[in-house]
């Protein structure tokens, strides 16, 4: 899979922040009908292939033209991997072309969560970006809900749960090594294989 994302940055009370929002994962033959959906928490550590982009988005406002390629972060990378297996579990075959959309409850591109956590309650400026979503169908293959322990859009969480009450959750952490059982939607970071397949199994439609 490709990843693809638009971003924008903008000047704040914290500096420059940068957002990243209508992600995707596409298949490697390009772009396609969107078949699933992932939802997660916000983004990570993810960053335009460019390094010319990258650097604007880091020193200056800046938005970019459309959908840029994007050097997948760990979280995408084990999320991909997962989606594969899940389809190979169910036995379904992923189409030769299509596109995946990854949502976030927030758009701000931050790798420590309670750092990300504080500024998404904190940047009230940039509200419109920081909670930006596209429009989603009411159905889709499949739908994967992994946004973690978090109280940030509570509103988009309960949408999400109720829209999608058959997606794939995982309600099991292994994190450091410790298993809990939890009540949110495990974060693809602390899930381990096993755990998400079993929940997987017929959650993926031809």
């Amino acid at each position: 899979m490709i990843t693809f994302a638009e971003y924008s940055s903008l000047k704040t009370s914290q500096g420059i922040k940068v957002f990243r929002y209508n992600t995707v994962f596409q298949s490697d033959k390009g772009g396609g009908d969107v078949i699933g959906l992932v939802c997660m928490m916000n983004p990570g550590i993810a960053q335009p292939e460019s390094c010319e982009i990258f650097c604007k988005l880091l020193t200056t406002e800046y938005k970019t033209k459309g959908l840029v390629v994007t050097k997948p972060d760990p979280t995408m990378k084990k999320a991909m991997n997962f989606i594969k297996k899940a389809y190979e579990i169910n036995k379904v075959k992923l189409p030769e072309r299509y596109t995946i959309y990854v949502e976030n409850l927030f758009n701000l591109r931050e790798k420590k969560s309670k750092d990300a956590k504080k500024l998404a309650i904190s940047l009230k400026e940039t509200s419109n970006l920081m909670f930006s979503s596209r429009e989603l169908a009411e159905t889709y293959q499949f739908v994967w809900l992994a946004w973690g322990n978090t109280n940030i859009n509570n509103q988009k969480q309960n949408s999400l749960l109720k829209k999608f009450p058959d997606a794939i959750k995982v309600h099991k952490s292994n994190y450091k090594g410790e298993l809990r059982e939890t009540d949110y939607p495990v974060h693809p970071l602390y899930m381990n294989e096993d755990y998400f397949l079993e929940v997987a199994l017929n959650r993926v439609k031809k």
